[in-house]
């Protein structure tokens, strides 16, 4: 018999229907364990399931009449949501080592969880999956799980991870493959140990593996200032970003000669490093990438663009200060003329805020805090209203807790943030200078 741990908290539809009762425990769907939310979600599907629950009387077996598709009508509550599982990598470039005191709680958290990786699009390395996982996420169809592949070759894949299973890398994601699991990959690349030579295997061994592995993404490291105790890795170099952004595109040429997808993807931050026009990308499979940063301002580009065909009436004269990370601001800056032209009465600033939390080399929006933004702008003139990137919030919170309204009453005026898209953007502001007395 399983474990008790799926406690049945509601019950609704078919299931009631059927005579489930709150406080019985699911154990089964169909003669297989239920787990958790993949076990659930995917077992659930059936069209009518029999149910193994139990009661204070005992196990006993329902039959569940619904059609394939539709709900149960189990409330199975945070049970079915276990706590995530964590990392046993002990990588050379881990963010989280580099964190400072006094953060959001989470950010302290090294997870790891394949399940994760399906429900929030999370990576994984897959260096803590037993076999019964991997027969698990094929059984299930669990499909597509992001994977931190970092590199193919197997004794460097060792080293920068510091984990011997890490060199099984190869031989796990065929498995998944031949199972008919799509994946995405990334790797965070460090000069001179996983670019170059290595990146061309990794590249040419992931393509191979192609139609099942989708995309894969390479992103700079991440570096703070706050690296005491651990290895010396060096960010890169205008000239080494602009190898990575060469290397990447040639192999792009040839992926899509032999399938009609670009497969592989520079981070925006490697042209930004690099001093290179962001690529515009015309065709979808870099949208698999947007969390590493992949097409990011090529979509906000697109947005700003189709706002700016539409009718923009007269609004009140406004004057808007802009914050954003250093990566964003000159893109940014080039946006905000194209605005100031076309909306009458806008006028805009674009300040970048460097990251004194993190550090310098720190350049992205979403990674700055309350006070980076008070460090920056409490001595400016600010206009009518201060923006800020609303991917730098969470609960109207900055990594650091302090809330958007302690930020307005440090730098006494009013602050809005706007979604990272360029359309919201525009519609954000002529919302904004609607608004103004």
């Amino acid at each position: 018999m399983e474990k008790l741990c799926l406690q049945i908290v509601g019950v609704q539809g078919p299931a009631k229907k059927a005579g489930v009762q709150p406080g019985e425990y699911l154990l089964q769907i169909d003669g297989q364990p239920v787990l958790d939310f993949i076990d659930f979600n995917g077992l659930s599907y059936a069209e009518n399931p029999t149910l193994l629950v139990r009661g204070k009387d005992g196990p006993r077996h329902v039959r569940i009449k619904k059609p394939q598709g539709q709900p149960l009508g189990l409330d199975l509550g945070d049970a079915l949501y276990p706590p995530e599982k964590v990392c046993r990598n002990h990588c050379t470039f881990c963010f989280v080592d580099q964190m400072p005191a006094g953060m959001r709680d989470s950010l302290y958290v090294k997870d790891d969880d394949w399940r994760y990786s399906v429900l929030f699009n999370n990576f994984v390395t897959l260096t803590n999956l037993s076999d019964a996982d991997f027969d698990r996420i094929i059984r299930r169809g669990a499909s597509p799980l992001n994977v931190s592949v970092h590199c193919t070759d197997a004794a460097v894949r060792v080293a920068l991870m510091r984990n011997p299973q890490a060199g099984q890398i190869m031989a796990q994601l065929k498995k998944l493959a031949d199972g008919d699991i799509h994946f995405n990959c990334q790797a965070v690349l460090v000069s001179g140990v996983n670019d170059g030579d290595v990146l061309a295997r990794s590249m040419d061994d992931l393509f191979g593996l192609y139609p099942q592995a989708r995309t894969f993404a390479v992103v700079p490291v991440g570096l703070t200032c706050h690296r005491d105790g651990l290895d010396a890795v060096a960010p890169y170099t205008r000239e080494q970003a602009r190898a990575v952004v060469r290397q990447v595109e040639e192999f792009q040429k040839k992926a899509y000669a032999a399938c009609g997808e670009l497969f592989v993807y520079a981070a925006d931050e490697f042209y930004n490093i690099a001093q290179l026009p962001y690529p515009r990308y015309t065709q979808g499979g870099y949208v698999n990438q947007l969390g590493n940063g992949v097409g990011l301002c090529s979509e906000f580009l697109d947005g700003v663009e189709a706002a700016l065909d539409e009718e923009l009436p007269a609004r009140s004269a406004s004057t808007f200060t802009i914050a954003t990370g250093t990566a964003a601001a000159g893109l940014l800056t080039q946006c905000a003329s194209a605005l100031m032209a076309r909306i009458k009465g806008l006028t805009l600033r674009v300040v970048a805020v460097p990251n004194r939390t993190f550090g310098p080399t720190v350049t992205v929006a979403g990674l700055l805090c309350g006070r980076d933004f008070i460090d920056a702008l409490a001595a400016e003139t600010l206009g009518d209203a201060l923006i800020v990137p609303d991917v730098a919030l969470r609960d109207d919170c900055f990594l650091d807790d302090m809330t958007k309204q302690e930020l307005a009453d440090r730098l006494n005026i009013p602050v809005h943030s706007i979604p990272g898209d360029g359309y919201d953007l525009v519609q954000g502001l002529c919302r904004l200078m609607e608004e103004q007395p």
